[in-house]
């Protein structure tokens, strides 16, 4: 790991880290990301381990990390499904979240010089 990061982070990464593309911040009104659905996003990349596999959906971890009810949750999950940011693939006993899309879509944003 980079020692810049590590001496300004601390043992804080010592159960890992997500890496978030600053371009999601800049690019977030253009997204149309609220500020709950962008800490969601941002949860959601925490279970995202493999381009293989999607993130399993727990809504309860979300609730908890967020301080939320379940309700508040769910449409912030749609939401993001309604803006073609997520898709939420349901499966036997779990639900799966595609965050490949919101990734395409900033990528192809900044591509096309639509960045700030």
């Amino acid at each position: 790991m980079n020692r810049y990061i590590q001496d300004r982070w601390g043992d804080s990464l010592k159960h890992g880290f997500v890496v978030v593309p600053s371009e999601l911040f800049k690019q977030q009104r253009k997204l149309q990301l609220d500020c709950n659905e962008l800490v969601v996003v941002m949860n959601l990349l925490t279970f995202w381990h493999s381009n293989d596999e999607p993130p399993i959906l727990s809504l309860r971890a979300l609730e908890e990390r967020m301080g939320l009810g379940t309700r508040s949750i769910q449409r912030l999950i749609k939401s993001l499904e309604t803006k073609g940011l997520i898709s939420v693939e349901k499966g036997v006993g779990e639900r799966r979240v595609n965050l490949q899309l919101i990734a395409d879509k900033l990528a192809q944003q900044t591509k096309t010089g639509q960045s700030d």
